[in-house]
């Protein structure tokens, strides 16, 4: 115990933040619904400029814009709000890495789910019908996968210099399981122009959301596309040098994902390779904190979801056939995980 609190009583402080934490994200997704973000850089700076371009009333915008300035999403100066370089960012839609979107749905789907946790907690099991299951939530994942595809980003192109420096440019054939809006896989394909890629995911989404994705960085040629359940489409043998499982093992849970990691590595060609994004707790599952909120979060949407740790991973990678087992660094929830099959 330090000096500075040795001898005092404690404070029940921390208690009223969280408690007050529902508060906080609302503040929050209230002005990205309200596209105040956006507004304020187009020069809507003041209450009374925002007010009539957001067709809001003083009282409740000016609350709401003090809140925002105590959190730090916003700059109060002598001529009106102004964006710190984290708002302007990801909060404006100005911004190529906006992730407003993301917020949005997260909280939109999250709120009455989590507001169940007793009932998971003490059921093992969500509330509702789980997302995941015998019949997954297309228009659920559809709308998930795009608003996550900025999140993504950054990662998947540390992923894909790492992946092709080991690979030194040569032919390489993709699979993207459970693509979404196939932000791996195109990472993949703008780092060497000689990469194939096959994506994999739910027929909502791959109509809906990858097809587009795909077609907007003019790559339709060089991807295929698979519609299915993951589950039940064959990756053949050895026909891939690349297997991509972007954030897809949490929601299949340990059972599918030790299965899942047995197809993959049937699916490689020898010196392929295995690339795993996911919330990873530590191996004593006392932090990060992430991951463990994330596990939670499996707990009220789906039937066997949880986060996994490394040496849950390794070890399952390890009985499947996979060497070379490592991590790359990358600016994601948590370390990379990649694996070689020999």
């Amino acid at each position: 115990m330090s000096s500075a609190t040795e001898g005092k009583p404690p404070s029940p402080e921390p208690l009223f933040e969280a408690a007050w934490g529902f508060a906080v994200t609302r503040v929050l997704t209230t002005a990205v619904d309200l596209d105040l973000f956006t507004a304020i850089a187009q020069g809507h700076n003041t209450v009374d400029k925002l007010a009539n371009d957001r067709s809001c009333s003083t009282r409740g915008l000016s609350m709401l814009l003090h809140a925002l300035t105590a959190l730090n999403y916003l700059e109060a100066t002598s001529a009106g709000y102004r964006l710190p370089p984290v708002s302007a960012a990801f909060l404006s839609k100005v911004s190529p890495h906006y992730v407003g979107a993301y917020l949005l749905h997260n909280t939109r789907e999250s709120w009455l789910p989590w507001a169940q946790l007793s009932d998971g907690v003490r059921r093992g099991e969500p509330a509702r019908q789980s997302v995941h299951g015998d019949q997954p939530d297309a228009e659920f994942f559809s709308q998930l996968v795009e608003s996550l595809h900025t999140l993504s980003a950054a990662a998947a192109s540390v992923a894909a210099r790492a992946l092709d420096d080991r690979a030194r440019h040569q032919p390489c054939a993709v699979l993207d399981v459970g693509a979404g809006s196939a932000v791996w896989s195109l990472a993949l394909a703008r780092q060497n122009p000689q990469t194939r890629v096959t994506v994999v995911d739910l027929p909502g989404v791959v109509e809906t959301v990858t097809r587009r994705f795909v077609a907007r960085e003019g790559l339709s040629e060089r991807f295929a596309f698979w519609p299915g359940d993951l589950q039940q489409i064959d990756f053949g043998e050895s026909a891939f040098d690349v297997i991509v499982l972007g954030h897809i093992c949490h929601g299949e849970g340990a059972e599918r994902t030790q299965e899942l990691l047995h197809r993959a590595f049937r699916a490689l060609r020898p010196g392929g390779q295995i690339l795993i994004a996911e919330f990873v707790p530590d191996d004593d599952r006392n932090g990060p904190l992430m991951p463990l909120l994330f596990a939670l979060h499996m707990l009220v949407l789906t039937d066997r979801g949880d986060t996994f740790t490394l040496g849950e991973f390794t070890e399952w990678l390890t009985t499947a056939g996979f060497v070379d087992i490592g991590t790359i660094a990358a600016p994601a929830p948590s370390p990379l995980i990649v694996a070689t099959k020999r």
